[in-house]
């Protein structure tokens, strides 16, 4: 796995760079989310994108052509992107000929590096050979007749190689994944979770184990993984406990494929009548979906999940603070839902300043919100300002950056 980070594209987002004619790059990534985050964060703020270099049979991986110094014309830019893969033997695996759509947009900075609109996310067959795989994107711009080419490479293996992690990096990836995505990692993760961690986890009679954010962790992960579905159906057995329960949770909330292995009286147990399980929620309600959020984010990067937990913030203005709940001599229960919700408000504040000044994602996200006025609610607005002060104050370190 190799990442770019801000040192490569730091000076493609400086306007006024001077370039000839129009240039680009290409990049094989795992990562789904590149696309949100060119949009999600300031256009000041570079990206992060993590590439890969290899992959086995049915993982989905994506092709993003990106290029900048672009011809401007009535202060518009036009390109057009052409895609081609050489297989191992040199012959033309893919081609996409003319078949990508123009790309056309308004430009007032031209030295800026974007996001081609015409993407392509594919998994090789098992009839796919084996080898080194070459990928070419030729980029035009429209404008000038000026074209780039850019070329990576990407080996299809038979299997994914053998691992000897430690438990604690198998650990570290529970809040890192989106930013190294490693899919030969999740299934031993999942054993280790299951043996190991969980066992020990629901020995702490202080803090009672709640499953539902660890589940929705490797339901992000394998949704991205269709190539590990037979492996997670073969870890269950037909026993009625916890860890079939566990696994039978993850594959209901991945869907397709991967919930078919579950047999129906399973599904009744763990589904409402809509087919939702307790993994899909539609706002936070408990304290233990703030977690689940962020589970969402380590895997994927996405900016949805960070909405949702900024959404949550207001709660925490609410007048049902733990001081005056115990001054109540009868609490009701909607005493005990205000409660709730003023803890799940505080969880939410807490959770955000912790992770903006760990993760840099976190942070531009949040920032992006802020300078486009996305936040209407003048407490939750403080609340991100106060954020993002005390993340300057501690900024969080870049990730290593290798060679692409």
């Amino acid at each position: 796995m190799r990442t770019i980070f801000s040192t490569v594209f730091a000076a493609l987002f400086a306007a006024g760079v001077s370039l000839s004619a129009i240039e680009g790059q290409v990049v094989a990534t795992l990562s789904e989310n590149i696309a949100e985050q060119w949009a999600g964060i300031p256009p000041e703020r570079p990206p992060l994108v993590p590439t890969v270099a290899s992959v086995v049979r049915k993982q989905p991986f994506k092709i993003e052509p990106i290029f900048y110094k672009v011809a401007v014309k009535e202060g518009k830019a036009a390109v057009r992107v052409r895609l081609t893969i050489h297989a191992p033997d040199g012959s033309v695996y893919f081609d996409s000929k003319d078949t990508l759509p123009g790309q056309e947009f308004p430009c007032t900075a031209p030295n800026a590096a974007r996001l081609c609109a015409s993407s392509l996310k594919i998994d090789f067959e098992p009839k796919d050979k084996a080898g080194e795989y070459e990928i070419i994107v030729r980029i035009m711009d429209l404008n000038d007749k000026s074209e780039c080419v850019a070329k990576t490479k990407i080996t299809l293996l038979d299997k994914a190689p053998a691992l000897d992690i430690p438990p604690a990096e198998l650990e570290g990836m529970l809040v890192r994944y989106y930013a190294a995505p490693r899919p030969e990692c999740i299934m031993p993760l999942l054993r280790h979770m299951l043996d190991v961690k969980i066992p020990m986890l629901q020995k702490d009679k202080k803090r009672p184990f709640q499953p539902g954010p660890i589940a929705s962790w490797f339901v992000f992960a394998f949704r991205r993984n269709p190539q590990l579905y037979p492996e997670l159906a073969a870890m269950r057995s037909g026993a009625m406990d916890f860890r079939n329960s566990f696994l039978a949770q993850i594959a209901l909330g991945v869907g397709g494929a991967a919930a078919e292995t579950i047999p129906l009286p399973e599904r009744k147990i763990l589904q409402d009548g809509a087919g939702r399980t307790a993994l899909d929620f539609d706002e936070v309600t408990l304290p233990w979906q703030i977690d689940a959020l962020w589970s969402e984010f380590f895997v994927t990067g996405g900016r949805r999940p960070i909405e949702r937990i900024v959404e949550t913030i207001v709660c925490a203005e609410g007048p049902m603070s733990p001081e005056e709940y115990k001054k109540l001599k009868s609490p009701s229960m909607d005493d005990r839902l205000a409660l709730i919700r003023h803890l799940n408000g505080v969880a939410a504040v807490w959770s955000l300043a912790s992770n903006a000044k760990t993760h840099r994602l976190v942070s531009f996200y949040l920032e992006a919100m802020l300078q486009r006025g996305e936040l209407k609610n003048d407490y939750t607005k403080n609340v991100v300002t106060k954020i993002l002060a005390q993340a300057a104050a501690n900024p969080a370190p870049a990730p290593a950056v290798k060679a692409p």
